[in-house]
C-alpha cells in the first residue's frame, strides 16, 4: 500500500507539472500575442512615415524583450523595408538541433486609417509541442531509476525537491506575467507620444492666411487689368495711368509671390513634421525677415483681435536652419496666445518676440500677458491631444508640434514659464547653424 501510495503521489506530481507547463505555455502565448500586437501597433505610424530610425529602435527593443529572433518589415507591395535578427546562444542552438525548440513565423498586416501600409513578419523561437511530455517522461524514468537504488527517505527527499521546483516554476511564471504587463504598459505610454503624421490635417488651417492673400491679390489684379482695358478701348489711357498700373501690379505680384513662397515653405514644413524627417538641407535666412513675413501672413488674423505684437530682433542675424519649421513654431505660438491667452482675441493684450544672438545659439523669447496657465495645464502643455478647449474646436496639438519642431527637427530646447494671471513665456534656444 505504501508503494502504491508513493507511485500515486509521483504521478500526481507529474500531472501537476504537465498542467503547470501547459498553463504557462497558454499564458505565455497570450501575453506574447499582446506584446507583439502592441509592438506592431506602435510600428504602424513609423512604417507609414518611413521613419527608419524609430523602426530600428522598436525592432531592437522587440528582439531584446521577447522570444522573437527575426523581424522583417515590408511595404504594401511586398518590398523589404527593414530586417533585423538576433543570434541564438549555444544552449538554444543545441535544443533546436535535437528538436526541443522550433521556430514559427507570425505575420501581421499593417494598416493606417484603413489603408494598408505593409506587413510585419516575426519569427519566434518556441518549445516544441512535445517538449514538456518528453521532460515528464524523463522525470518519470529518472524517478524509477532512483526509486530502485534509494531508500524511502531518499525518495521522500526527492519528492520534496520536486515540489519545491514546481513552486519555483509557478513563482517564475508570476514574475514573467508581471514583466509582460509592465512592458505592455510602457508600450501604451509610448504610443501616446507617437507620430505627428496623424494630425497634420489638424493644422492645415494655417494655410488659409497666405492663400487668402494670394486670392485677394489675384482679384485686385483682375480689377486693375479690367480698368486698364476700359481706358484703352475708350482711348483714355495715359502714360501716368499706365505707370500707376505697372507700379500697383508689381506690388501685388510681389505680395502674391511672397505668400506663394510661404505656402510652399509651410507645406514642406508640414510634410517634414508629419514624416519626422527633414526634406532637403537647411538654408540660410535672416531671422528678422522671417519673423516679419510670419506677421505679414497672420496680419489678417491679428486685425480681427485686440492683440498687438512687438518684435525685437537684430536685423543682420542670419541662421542656417529650417525657415518653414520656425515659421510654423511662431504661427502656432501666436495662434495659441490669441485663442487661450486672450479669449479668441476678444481681450486686449500684447505679444513680445525678443531675439538675442548667443554666438553658436539663438535665444528666442516669446511671451504674452494673457491669462497664463495653472500648474496642471503647464505640466501637460506639450502632450499631444491635451486641450483646455475640448468640444470648442481645440485639437491639443499646437504646442506638441512646437516642441517636436524645435527639439526633434532643429535640435533645440523649449522652456515654458507661466502663472495664472501673469501671462506665458516660452524660452526657445536653437542652434544658429543646424548640423
Amino acid at each position: 500500500m505504501a508503494r502504491k501510495h508513493k507511485f500515486t503521489v509521483v504521478f500526481l506530481l507529474i500531472a501537476l507539472y504537465i498542467f503547470t507547463c501547459y498553463m504557462y505555455t497558454v499564458v505565455s502565448l497570450r501575453r506574447e500575442r499582446a506584446v507583439f500586437n502592441n509592438y506592431v501597433n506602435f510600428l504602424i505610424p513609423h512604417v507609414w512615415q518611413l521613419d527608419m530610425k524609430n523602426m530600428r529602435r522598436i525592432v531592437e527593443n522587440m528582439l531584446k524583450s521577447t522570444n522573437a529572433i527575426t523581424v522583417v518589415i515590408k511595404d504594401e507591395y511586398g518590398g523589404k523595408l527593414y530586417e533585423h535578427s538576433k543570434t541564438l546562444n549555444v544552449f538554444e542552438k543545441g535544443l533546436y538541433k535535437v528538436g526541443f525548440l522550433t521556430v514559427k513565423k507570425l505575420v501581421y498586416d499593417l494598416s493606417y486609417e484603413g489603408i494598408p501600409v505593409g506587413k510585419v513578419e516575426i519569427t519566434v523561437l518556441r518549445k516544441y509541442t512535445y517538449f514538456y511530455l518528453y521532460m515528464a517522461l524523463l522525470f518519470l524514468s529518472g524517478y524509477f531509476v532512483l526509486a530502485s537504488h534509494l531508500n524511502l527517505r531518499e525518495v521522500k527527499d526527492e519528492l520534496e525537491n520536486a515540489k519545491n521546483e514546481l513552486e519555483n516554476t509557478v513563482s517564475e511564471l508570476e514574475n514573467t506575467i508581471e514583466e509582460l504587463e509592465s512592458t505592455q504598459e510602457q508600450l501604451v505610454n509610448a504610443e501616446k507620444m507617437a507620430s505627428l503624421g496623424r494630425f497634420v490635417a489638424g493644422i492645415a488651417h494655417d494655410l488659409n492666411t497666405p492663400m487668402g492673400i494670394i486670392y485677394t491679390g489675384l482679384t485686385e489684379m483682375k480689377r486693375y487689368i479690367a480698368r486698364l482695358e476700359d481706358s484703352y478701348k475708350e482711348g483714355k489711357m495715359s502714360k501716368k495711368g499706365f505707370e500707376k498700373f505697372l507700379e500697383e501690379s508689381k506690388e501685388l505680384l510681389g505680395l502674391m509671390e511672397k505668400n506663394t513662397k510661404r505656402v510652399v515653405d509651410l507645406v514642406r514644413s508640414l510634410k517634414s513634421v508629419s514624416a519626422q524627417e527633414t526634406l532637403g538641407s537647411p538654408v540660410r535666412f535672416r531671422l528678422n525677415e522671417l519673423i516679419q513675413d510670419v506677421l505679414t501672413a497672420i496680419n489678417p488674423r491679428l486685425r480681427r483681435t485686440k492683440v498687438e505684437v512687438e518684435v525685437r530682433c537684430p536685423e543682420d542675424l542670419e541662421m542656417v536652419s529650417y525657415p518653414g519649421a520656425l515659421s510654423q513654431v511662431l504661427l502656432n505660438l501666436i495662434e495659441n496666445s490669441i485663442i487661450h491667452g486672450f479669449n479668441d482675441g476678444e481681450e486686449e493684450g500684447k505679444i513680445k518676440i525678443e531675439v538675442e544672438d548667443k554666438g553658436a545659439y539663438v535665444e528666442l523669447t516669446y511671451s504674452d500677458n494673457g491669462v497664463g496657465m495653472d500648474e496642471s495645464t503647464k505640466s501637460r502643455a506639450f502632450e499631444p491631444f491635451y486641450t483646455t478647449r475640448s468640444g470648442k474646436g481645440g485639437t491639443g496639438l499646437g504646442l506638441y508640434i512646437v516642441y517636436n519642431l524645435v527639439v526633434e527637427m532643429m535640435g533645440g530646447e523649449v522652456v515654458l514659464e507661466s502663472e495664472p494671471g501673469k501671462g506665458t513665456k516660452f524660452l526657445i534656444i536653437i542652434p544658429k547653424v543646424v548640423s
